[in-house]
């Protein structure tokens, strides 16, 4: 299994104890409108809740990359090749979160996932919403994958927005 220490450059992490493996501490981040060229392939590895963005919560789904990909640049300009074995954030739009959640959550099994944005469809009130084709793969044991994988306690999906204006929507704030 590819990890943070096999992308980055050699004797990065020679100094790590026996039985030890390195933490990611840089994700990309997989959006729909600029990185749909490729698609998302990995280990779907959690769902998790992300700081608010312009006081809106957001969720996102982990995923490891076992194909290369393309990731949001992080200085906002484009986006860059991201290699086999990063971590992957992808919003945890509607769509997402109804077909994916309960795999992300498993808490036995990481399960294989292809991600690949279709098109954005207009629902109505001003609101579009991503069509996406996914496919899910082989199931691993959980303990595999370390840090990232391991859930929250509740193991259960977070809630969506309560309110009579709430529509599924893939507007977010960024």
């Amino acid at each position: 299994m590819q990890t943070e220490a096999t992308s980055v450059a050699a004797g990065a992490f020679d100094d790590l104890p026996a039985g030890f493996r390195p933490i990611t501490t840089k994700r990309y981040l997989y959006q729909a409108e600029t990185c749909r060229e490729k698609p998302l392939v990995g280990h779907l590895l959690n769902l998790v809740e992300m700081p608010p963005v312009q006081d809106r919560a957001w969720y996102a789904f982990i995923v490891q990359t076992t194909a290369p990909t393309l990731g949001a640049a992080r200085d906002g300009k484009g986006v860059e090749e991201v290699p086999v074995g990063s971590e992957v954030l992808i919003t945890a739009t509607y769509e997402l979160r109804e077909r994916l959640a309960r795999l992300a959550l498993d808490p036995e099994h990481v399960c294989q996932v292809y991600i690949r944005p279709l098109r954005k469809d207009a629902i109505g009130g001003g609101h579009t919403i991503w069509s996406y084709r996914l496919a899910e793969g082989d199931k691993t044991p959980r303990a595999t994958f370390g840090s990232a994988a391991m859930l929250a306690p509740t193991r259960t999906a977070p809630a969506l927005p309560v309110g009579t204006d709430v529509a599924p929507s893939d507007d977010i704030p960024f």
